[in-house]
This record gives C-alpha cells, structure tokens and sequence, in this order.
C-alpha cells in the first residue's frame, strides 16, 4: 500500500474546541446551579417578607454580587485538575488554555443575559404583587437601566471573574502553596474593576440617563465610545494576555499529575 492509497483522517471539530465545549459544560451546570438555588432562597425570603411588610427591594439583586465568584471558582479548579491530564493526552499548554478561555467568555455572555433575565421577570413579579423592585443603598436597580449598557457590565464582570481564576490557578499549578503569597497580585484583575465599573449601578459601564441626569462620567473624547468601555475591553485583553504567560512552559510534574 502506498501513501496515496492511505486512508486520509477525518476532518472534525478541532481538540481544543471540543475541550472548550466540555469546560464550558462544567460552567454552564454550576452557574445554572447557582442561579436555582439563588432563585429558591429569594422566593423563601419574599414569602415571608411579604407577609410581615411590603418589600421595596429587589431581593435577586444580591445574586449578581456572588454570581462572578462561581465562574472565578470553576477556572481554579479546572486549571489546577485539568491542566495535567491535557497535556498528559497529547495536548498542548496553549491548546488548554484556548479552550479555558473561551468557555469563561461563553459562561459570561450566557451568565449575564440570565441574570439580567431573572432581574427583569422580578420586577414584572413584583409589578403584579404592588411592590417596589427597588436597589440596596443609593444605587439604580437593573430595572431602571438601559438593556445593553448593564449587559456589557455583568459581561465584563464574569468574563474577568473567569480569566483571574485562571490565572490563581495556573499560579498555583506553577507554585504549589506559596501561590497564596502572590494573591495580591493575582487578584488585581479583579481589583482593577472597581476602576471602570459604576458605583451607582453597580455593573453598568456605558454612558445613559435617568431623569435627564448623567450617572457615568463622559466618554472622555473617545469618539462616543464610554470611557468605561476602552477601560473594560483594556483590563480584558491584559487578564487574557497574563493567562497566556503564566501557561507558557508550566512544568507537568509527571503523566500522573
């Protein structure tokens, strides 16, 4: 038989890719998971508020404030148990790390819009009963915000949620224990929000209004594009860049790892 007779190998759906769809899986079932229980408590808390009070407060608002800690979990874990045995498979570092990195922007682009969902059917629900779907402190409830503006916030804040547990997870796979020493640093990504996201709204980045009153700061001549924006899609690119040189030559301390 010579080459031309071999039979040619089938062309399907990249290693990394399918990686990516397996990883993305796992965030999807804990997220979906996380927004059950998040829902089951609400409505037990409401239950009884609304039996004592009229409640003027969303409750399902607090789920966005522990929702980026569940994808920032998950990247953790599938950096330090994953990494090991993908490359022990014949995988490559930079093939796992594709892969990590698009199931955390799929998780944060279906996360949001969930969340955001959840919030809307809320104030619908509390519409019906005569409540008031209100926010905690001097902050806008999602309600009261534009659609895309506040969908770009939760975005942005599960997507770099994600990528820095990738990178406390590759931190640690490198480092072992001392890895804890370094989480001031490998946490700044997730400090770094606190820069572009809003106060008053708590994850709405983009330029809106409310009552004729601008509650962002202005696009700062950036064409009209928010400032908040650049600064997002900046502190995204860098968290993903850091991703990529902490999985550059990871030692795999053995085939067993």
């Amino acid at each position: 038989m010579t080459t031309a007779t071999l039979p040619t190998p089938a062309r399907g759906m990249p290693r990394w890719l399918r990686m990516a769809g397996w990883q993305a899986m796992g965030h999807a079932s804990v997220f979906a998971g996380f927004l059950a229980i998040a829902v089951a408590v609400v409505v037990v808390v409401l239950f009884f508020v609304g039996r004592a009070t009229t409640p003027t407060m969303s409750g399902f608002q607090f789920a966005q404030q522990v929702a980026p800690w569940i994808p920032f979990a998950v990247a953790i874990h599938y950096a330090t148990s994953w990494l090991g045995p993908h490359v022990a498979a014949g995988m490559t570092r930079r093939s796992f790390v594709r892969a990590a990195i698009t199931a955390v922007l799929v998780l944060a682009v279906w996360g949001a819009v969930a969340l955001w969902l959840l919030l809307r059917i809320e104030r619908w629900l509390y519409g019906r009963l005569g409540w008031t779907a209100g926010a905690d402190g001097s902050r806008v409830s999602a309600a009261e915000t534009a659609a895309l503006p506040y969908l770009w916030g939760l975005v942005l804040l599960l997507a770099v949620a994600g990528l820095t547990g990738l990178v406390v997870g590759l931190t640690y796979f490198r480092l072992g224990s001392v890895a804890t020493f370094a989480l001031p640093l490998t946490m700044i990504p997730m400090a770094a929000l606190v820069l572009v996201l809003d106060p008053l709204t708590m994850f709405t980045l983009a330029v809106f209004t409310r009552d004729g009153r601008a509650l962002t700061p202005p696009a700062l001549g950036l064409g009209g594009v928010p400032a908040s924006v650049v600064l997002g899609l900046v502190l995204l690119a860098l968290t993903t860049g850091a991703v990529h040189l902490l999985s550059r030559r990871v030692p795999i301390r053995s085939a067993r790892a």
